[in-house]
């Protein structure tokens, strides 16, 4: 292919045939880092460098029903008292998200951004 440099604002997926590790170098980004969310669903890169709870390094005015998922997980907003509930209580670094945030209709997000949780 023809791709040659990655952004750390995009996800990308790979279908392979089999087996292969990804070395990726570079270094790390600048945070806190913005983010842009789309009506629908949003492709998010994970840019920290270590897991961190969802809560703690995805920001923005949640909405109730907000959905965030993984290959394998999902979780919820619930409100305030709640907050996301579900199998996906753990961002992991090098793996992709996909949020569906209600605020992206109306432009009621506040400031979308990856914080730094060190």
């Amino acid at each position: 292919g023809q791709l040659t440099t990655l952004d750390t604002t995009e996800m990308y997926k790979i279908r392979l045939t089999e087996p292969h590790t990804l070395t990726v170098e570079g270094t790390p980004v600048q945070l806190p880092m913005p983010l842009t969310l789309v009506d629908g669903w949003t492709w998010l890169s994970y840019p920290l460098q270590s897991p961190a709870n969802v809560a703690d390094a995805l920001q923005y005015n949640a909405q109730l029903g907000d959905q965030l998922k993984s290959q394998q997980a999902f979780t919820e907003y619930w409100g305030p008292d709640i907050g996301w509930f579900g199998t996906l209580t753990t961002l992991e670094p090098g793996q992709g998200y996909t949020l569906k945030a209600a605020c992206a209709a109306d432009g009621s997000c506040g400031n979308p951004r990856w914080v730094d949780v060190a």
